[in-house]
């Protein structure tokens, strides 16, 4: 049987990479440009990529994102999906949603791999199903909102649901590090939660309003969600998020609400709004 990797199938991928619109770039494990399709170069404003690394593809910001969250499931699977910065010609950083793979060596560090990437899609305009988000499962904000709302309307079983929100306080950071920052710690913050979620939970991030959220699935009681609130207080203040620039560490403030079967979601949101941090609950 012919063999897939044959002269023919190489080919048609070639002729597929040199004209897709979408962004692809292929790295060394020391972190340098091997490839960039044409699309890439236009998007980056480049005509000769022989001498480009990581850090002229991706702002400075996003490789703190890069080492809380991409980096481990890249080293777990080789393969990871979501949304990053990609610096793009006359506009600066922008969010773009990528694919990434990764050759992983003997002992477990990343041999290089492929980024395919392409702009972000408008999140407005979206149908998203209940569960979807990226490869950790964290959500854009108005999914996570459609979420809460199913999950208060289908109380039952004498079990609630909980929300639990934290504030990120990005004053600082955006005046270190400017506003494309915000998306970078947001989810290298929200992968932090991923982390203590459990698989019927989900995870929101609101970047206009630097803040996160955990929606909390079969919760006894008020008590519980309290209790898991300072957990993910504890998790998100555990270290500060590395980056190039230095280490970020923003101000950090949780509210958590628990809703019994019958409630209605608006207010289960304002009181978590407006309930005691989770540092003083611990």
């Amino acid at each position: 049987m012919e063999s897939e990797f044959s002269a023919d199938v190489i080919g048609k991928l070639q002729s597929f990479v040199e004209q897709t619109s979408d962004f692809v770039g292929v790295g060394d494990p020391w972190g340098r440009i091997l490839y960039l399709n044409p699309a890439a170069c236009k998007r980056l404003g480049i005509a000769d990529y022989s001498d480009l690394t990581l850090a002229d593809l991706f702002p400075g910001e996003a490789f703190a994102y890069y080492y809380e969250v991409v980096r481990p499931e890249l080293l777990r699977v080789g393969a990871w999906s979501g949304e990053v910065l990609v610096n793009a010609a006359g506009s600066g950083a922008v969010p773009m949603h990528i694919s990434t793979t990764a050759q992983l060596g003997p002992g477990g560090e990343t041999n290089g791999g492929v980024v395919v990437a392409r702009d972000r899609p408008n999140i407005g305009s979206m149908i998203t199903p209940a569960g979807d988000g990226d490869a950790l499962g964290i959500v854009d904000w108005p999914v996570f909102e459609d979420q809460v709302r199913a999950a208060v309307a289908g109380n039952g079983n004498g079990l609630g649901c909980a929300v639990v929100l934290a504030h990120v306080d990005l004053g600082e950071t955006i005046e270190r590090h400017g506003a494309a920052s915000t998306t970078t710690v947001l989810r290298a913050l929200a992968g932090r939660i991923t982390r203590i979620a459990r698989s019927i939970d989900a995870v929101g991030v609101h970047e206009g309003d630097h803040r996160l959220g955990l929606l909390l699935r079969a919760v006894r009681n008020y008590s519980e969600a309290l209790r898991i609130a300072a957990t993910v207080y504890d998790v998100l203040v555990d270290g500060p998020v590395a980056s190039p620039g230095g280490l970020i560490a923003p101000p950090i403030e949780c509210g958590v609400a628990f809703s019994k079967p019958g409630d209605k979601p608006t207010p289960l949101f304002e009181r978590a709004s407006t309930a005691v941090s989770a540092r003083s609950c611990a």
